[in-house]
């Protein structure tokens, strides 16, 4: 009996401690040094195996039962998220700000990735946790990039990926581009006149564009061509 209170009493001394972790790092003023540790350890990786079905844990936070989805991880359909590249574009500082301003948010929007046979998906918008956080698919030619502008979004943040295909992706700072098109609050947009870099995106690759960002995606890389291509938006932190 003794020996229960004891374990009892640890149980709930480590849920108290976990929460503690977590209203810290909700409230660490993120810099670059503490960001880059944060982001190093792939915390959207383990952290996604949370927003599962059928994931349990012990007292001490290891996993006693996966999911079945677990199996779909040898399908080729099914990204394996230990192999998922984020791109060194990535500003570190704002991807840790944002996910833990909504951890939950961005676990679901990984695990999704991951338990999703996103070549199968039809294009249109596909809800995960209702408007806060939605896939959206799209599908066909690539685009000519004297006839895009760039774009920033104010509501949303982006996680492109590219299913099959290859694009080329731009992105750059807000804070120095010009308005070319206003906002429009239904669509969540605006167009810009500004300067970025430009990359290749491919499968096994995400991309995450922030407010802050301006960024130029669905480009032409040698040519037409065509894709399919995954973009997640997730509700940004105000």
């Amino acid at each position: 009996m003794k020996y229960y209170s004891y374990s009892i009493s640890l149980f709930i001394l480590l849920l108290l401690l976990s929460s503690f972790d977590l209203i810290a790092q909700s409230g660490t003023q993120w810099n670059k040094k503490n960001a880059a540790k944060w982001f190093n350890k792939h915390e959207w990786v383990t952290g996604g195996k949370a927003a599962e079905a059928g994931v349990k844990y012990d007292q001490f936070g290891r996993i006693i039962e996966t999911p079945s989805t677990n199996s779909n991880a040898a399908k080729v359909a099914y990204l394996n998220l230990e192999q998922l590249k984020p791109h060194t574009s990535i500003d570190k500082v704002e991807f840790a700000r944002e996910y833990h301003a909504h951890k939950l948010w961005w676990d679901q929007a990984f695990a999704y990735m991951k338990n999703t046979d996103l070549a199968s998906l039809k294009p249109g918008d596909h809800p995960i946790v209702g408007e806060d956080v939605y896939a959206r698919i799209t599908e066909g030619p690539l685009k000519n990039i004297d006839s895009t502008k760039w774009e920033a979004h104010k509501n949303y943040i982006d996680i492109h990926y590219v299913i099959t295909g290859r694009e080329k992706i731009g992105i750059g700072p807000l804070s120095s581009a010009t308005i070319a098109v206003p906002y429009n609050s239904t669509r969540d947009i605006s167009f810009y006149e500004g300067k970025g870099k430009y990359y290749t995106a491919e499968p096994g690759t995400f991309f995450i564009a922030f407010p802050k960002d301006i960024h130029r995606p669905g480009l032409e890389v040698d040519g037409k061509g065509t894709e399919k291509k995954l973009v997640i938006k997730i509700k940004r932190e105000k």
